[in-house]
């Protein structure tokens, strides 16, 4: 594939990749491409893309595809993205910030509103450090709420992410994500089938949402009102096979009205990450399993833990330890990462394996 001629062309609205490839047939370089016919060009694209095509700087696209700082792939170039190449309408060439490696193909999507609740966002950079800590990427959309925590929790917890956006990577959208985006870039990757300056205008993020469901192997839905592109990417997902999962919210708050009916449609409920790792067999399961140590008091605790949070009043009551020595344990177990306070004295173990010290 003529990599310059996608880059021009996909720039105009209105030609996609049908189009593209359509035209690559008649014909392979920009200079057969210009000179063909406008009746040619008609049987293909209208009167307003042909005056488009005819009017592109042909050298801009040039100068990127020969000196630009990102990758760029196309549909036939050997590192593209194995999973997205198999959906039914993958892009044709990607730009990368950062690099897209094959423990990718280890992936799981998360997404939901922009107008997340603390609940939501709690719930999706949990999750993220979950993944995380077990190799799974991260892939979600950069966007405020739940894509912004789904990254956060991921870079927290020392693991890749994946960011889609709706603009070209000179364009980073919404603007203050620009330090969220540099970080995913040194610890994952930003992608785009946007050019680099390219706006993030209205229709480029359900585009953008195709990209998303199609890099991973499930799509974990936090807070999504019934009309959002949280349900455009898990449609997507289903109709390429997808694994939907639904984090529950209240009922009566319009936020998970759409997440709720996914469910009621046959999406899986998610109350801790096994509810995601058991339904996606595909997965290669990183449970880090190092031996950790612990003194006796902390054995104690570890063994009433659960990945589901419990109350310290609970742990108290199963353990029949002093509360003030409970606490002085949690601290240093979440300092060895063992832990995590998932909410006001809520604790809940991260799945490691640790063996006593006795």
């Amino acid at each position: 594939m003529n990599a310059i001629m996608i880059m021009g062309l996909s720039s105009i609205r209105g030609i996609g990749a049908k189009k593209i490839m359509r035209l690559q047939r008649l014909a392979k370089n920009i200079k057969q491409l210009t000179s063909l016919d406008n009746r040619i060009l008609k049987t293909i694209v209208n009167d307003e893309q042909i005056a488009a095509i005819r009017q592109l700087n042909w050298g801009y696209f040039n100068e990127i595809y020969h000196n630009s700082s990102y990758r760029i792939t196309t549909l036939n170039d050997k590192d593209y993205p194995q999973r997205l190449r198999k959906t039914f309408n993958p892009p044709l060439l990607l730009y990368t910030r950062g690099q897209i490696n094959e423990k990718d193909s280890n992936a799981v999507a998360i997404v939901g509103t922009r107008k997340a609740s603390r609940y939501g966002q709690k719930q999706a950079r949990l999750l993220a450090e979950e993944l995380a800590i077990r190799d799974i990427t991260v892939v979600s959309g950069l966007a405020k709420g739940i894509d912004a925590a789904a990254h956060q929790g991921a870079l927290t917890a020392g693991g890749r992410t994946i960011a889609v956006l709706g603009s070209g990577l000179d364009r980073i959208y919404p603007s203050c994500h620009q330090r969220l985006a540099e970080l995913i870039g040194q610890n994952g990757a930003c992608i785009s089938e946007y050019a680099p300056q390219m706006p993030g205008l209205a229709h480029h993020f359900p585009q953008r949402n195709r990209i998303v469901a199609g890099l991973v192997a499930g799509i974990i839905v936090i807070e999504a009102p019934e009309k959002s592109g949280s349900l455009i990417t898990a449609h997507i997902g289903l109709d390429n096979g997808r694994d939907i999962f639904v984090v529950p919210g209240n009922i009566d708050e319009s936020n998970h009205l759409g997440g709720h009916k996914l469910i009621q449609n046959g999406a899986k409920l998610v109350t801790c990450i096994n509810d995601v790792i058991e339904e996606l067999p595909q997965l290669q399961i990183n449970n880090k399993t190092k031996e950790v140590q612990l003194n006796k008091t902390q054995q104690q605790i570890w063994d009433v833990l659960t990945e589901i949070p419990q109350n310290i009043d609970k742990i108290v009551d199963k353990t029949e330890l002093a509360i003030e020595v409970i606490m002085s344990e949690l601290m240093e177990m979440r300092i060895e990462n063992l832990v995590v306070c998932s909410h006001y004295n809520y604790y809940r173990c991260r799945g490691i394996v640790c063996r006593s010290d006795d």
